[in-house]
């Protein structure tokens, strides 16, 4: 799996099954990591109190262009990573019926799991 642009995507849409999204999640908080760095101009050297602290005194036009990885999963979830919301889709085709969508945001700092309202993340 070459992962090598997916730090440039703002946005990411995956349907897979839940082993498939078990063997993706760690890599898309490694590019929501890259990503970061790249905004701030961040490297290896950086410890997470470093990262953290440009985030805060980061401008508010910075954070609203959303700097770490929305991404919306069809079916299944990630296991062990609070969304920060979920809907559900309803089919014609099948009565009754409503799948679930589910929406992540994954900042970029290596040890965030907690959840996130859309406020928090600061973009919609």
């Amino acid at each position: 799996l070459d992962i090598s642009h997916y730090h440039q995507a703002s946005v990411i849409f995956l349907y897979l099954v839940p082993r498939g999204l078990r063997i993706i999640q760690p890599l898309l908080r490694q590019a929501s990591y890259k990503r970061r760095q790249q905004q701030y101009n961040l490297n290896e050297n950086n410890n997470e109190n470093e990262i953290i602290r440009n985030i805060e005194s980061a401008s508010s036009i910075d954070k609203e262009e959303c700097i770490g990885i929305k991404i919306v999963t069809y079916m299944a979830g990630f296991e062990g990573e609070q969304y920060v919301a979920k809907k559900t889709c309803q089919v014609k085709h099948q009565k009754g019926a409503a799948w679930p969508i589910y929406y992540y945001y994954f900042d970029g700092i290596p040890s965030s799991k907690t959840k996130q309202t859309k406020e928090e993340i600061g973009c919609q």
